[in-house]
């Protein structure tokens, strides 16, 4: 995902899988529990995802009304919890 930044505050946590994020310039590799913040205006981008790919649960405050109309894809099968 490109670099981008708006007005929502945002809140994330890894549930499966590893991700390359970048929040505010800082990049850290995020992995099953880790959360974050991310305020208002701040810019942030996803680099990569891992070999596995990852499950993540963000939410958005105010919420995001320019994701209203996006179609949904049904979710990948997955094994919850992990064996």
């Amino acid at each position: 995902m490109p670099e981008h930044r708006h007005p929502n505050e945002q809140v994330g946590l890894v549930v499966r899988g590893e991700f390359t994020f970048t929040i505010g310039g800082e990049t850290r590799l995020r992995k099953p529990g880790d959360m974050w913040v991310i305020p208002p205006g701040v810019p942030h981008n996803v680099e990569r995802a891992g070999k596995a790919g990852c499950t993540i649960v963000e939410s958005f405050s105010p919420p995001r009304d320019d994701w209203a109309d996006k179609p949904r894809t049904p979710p990948s099968p997955d094994q919850w919890p992990p064996s």
